[in-house]
């Protein structure tokens, strides 16, 4: 067997060391972004829903729906929620740093527009703008990959003309499992204001002979308006679309 020679390429020709800024700090796991129309004529980039860290608690942390501005900390790794310190960094942020009470009263910090359940894993996030779906236009959907219970669905919201989810004063209950909900809270208050969500696909989890858990991942929007969805669950790719004739079936028991 004759070897084929090696195929040469020439020289990389691009700037080692591209021009850059750091646009904004404090964001971890940014999975789910997402760009709405208006933007950035109110000053901000885009959307991005966070996932936070991982404490073993099932009720906290939250995960975080974060509009970004330039220059802006968003409290990765030193604060989580909305005020709460991170244990490890309370000595640092007692300190004389630029970091000092990040979490309280910098101006440096901007904390969540709003908070999303514990766990949930948003990894994926859009702006509805087809027409196959008339009671979606314009509206945020996320995606929920989480596999705890607050996971496992596809969430919309409800949006200004700003495209910024409608926050309302507590209590705001979000849905754990068809048989029990739970309000946003944090370590320091019981009930804290949060954006209220509908459930597009929702409690996706596991029921024997009916269906397999899922784990959204990644969304797009056809070009007809359709949505396509795919969960690494059960390496499936769903497409979202209308069915005339199809009849609504019987909710499935607790």
């Amino acid at each position: 067997m004759r070897r084929r020679p090696a195929e040469s390429f020439p020289p990389c020709s691009r700037d080692p060391n591209p021009p850059r800024e750091i646009y904004a700090r404090g964001l971890r796991n940014s999975m789910a972004l997402a760009i709405h129309p208006q933007f950035p004529d109110p000053g901000y980039a885009f959307f991005q829903a966070e996932n936070a860290r991982d404490l073993p608690e099932a009720s906290r942390p939250n995960e975080e729906l974060n509009l970004v501005e330039k220059g802006k900390h968003y409290g990765w790794p030193y604060c989580y929620d909305l005020t709460t310190a991170s244990a490890e960094y309370r000595t640092f942020l007692l300190g004389n740093g630029p970091y000092r009470q990040l979490c309280t009263s910098s101006p440096l910090y901007k904390q969540p527009i709003s908070l999303l359940p514990p766990h949930a894993a948003p990894l994926s996030m859009l702006y509805y703008q087809g027409d196959k779906f008339a009671e979606l236009k314009g509206k945020l959907i996320v995606g929920l990959h989480g596999y705890r219970p607050t996971g496992s669905r596809v969430i919309y919201y409800d949006v200004d003309a700003k495209g910024f989810p409608k926050v309302s004063p507590p209590p705001v209950r979000y849905k754990v499992s068809c048989a029990a909900s739970q309000v946003f809270r944090t370590e320091q208050q019981a009930q804290v204001p949060a954006a209220p969500f509908n459930e597009l696909i929702g409690e996706w989890y596991r029921v024997a002979g009916v269906r397999p858990i899922g784990a959204p991942v990644g969304m797009t929007v056809a070009a007809d308006g359709a949505i396509w969805l795919v969960e690494d669950r059960n390496k499936s790719i769903l497409r979202i679309d209308v069915d005339s004739a199809a009849s609504v079936g019987n909710a499935l028991p607790c």
